[in-house]
């Protein structure tokens, strides 16, 4: 899945004819990791608006042992992806494991669903996805709740964008 960075400026980072024509977008903080809460709550809250974002990747943004997570109001930001259709990322890489199980566990309590992802930078990292999916099963994740579980074409259309397409066709 493409990823586009949210800028702290409040500037869109791509045009909108770009996003719009993709096939599936994710959200994610990759700069200025050390915004007051408040500001880092709004800044997710500002991609999450963005009518083309499928999916925020790895929500706190902690590398273990090389970052402490994002200082933000998690319980707003997952209400927020719930409400909007937006998936939240469990991201498999062995330094992120991003977002944990209880984390994970608060998304789909509140109603949002799950991309389980290796953000694989090479072919031998797609051995990372068990990490992923173990997290997914401690969170109590059925495969309903995991879009990236699904057919092609099932994944597609539970998909934000396509969403909108289908009124009250929102799958659980």
């Amino acid at each position: 899945m493409p990823h586009v960075d949210q800028d702290t400026t409040q500037q869109q980072p791509l045009r909108v004819s770009i996003l719009r024509h993709g096939g599936h977008l994710v959200a994610s903080v990759h700069t200025a990791f050390g915004l007051e809460p408040a500001a880092m709550t709004d800044r997710l809250l500002r991609a999450l608006e963005c009518p083309w974002v499928d999916a925020l990747g790895h929500p706190t943004g902690r590398m273990l042992l090389r970052r402490e997570p994002l200082r933000f109001d998690i319980e707003a930001v997952l209400a927020s992806a719930a409400a909007k259709g937006v998936a939240i990322e469990i991201n498999s890489q062995i330094y992120r494991l991003d977002v944990s199980d209880t984390i994970a566990r608060r998304a789909l309590e509140l109603g949002a669903r799950l991309i389980v992802s290796s953000d694989a930078h090479d072919i031998t990292e797609f051995d990372n996805l068990e990490w992923g999916v173990r997290t997914a099963r401690r969170a109590w994740a059925t495969k309903a709740a995991v879009l990236t579980t699904q057919p092609l074409k099932a994944l597609r259309a539970s998909l934000r964008r396509n969403q909108r397409r289908q009124p009250g066709k929102r799958a659980r």
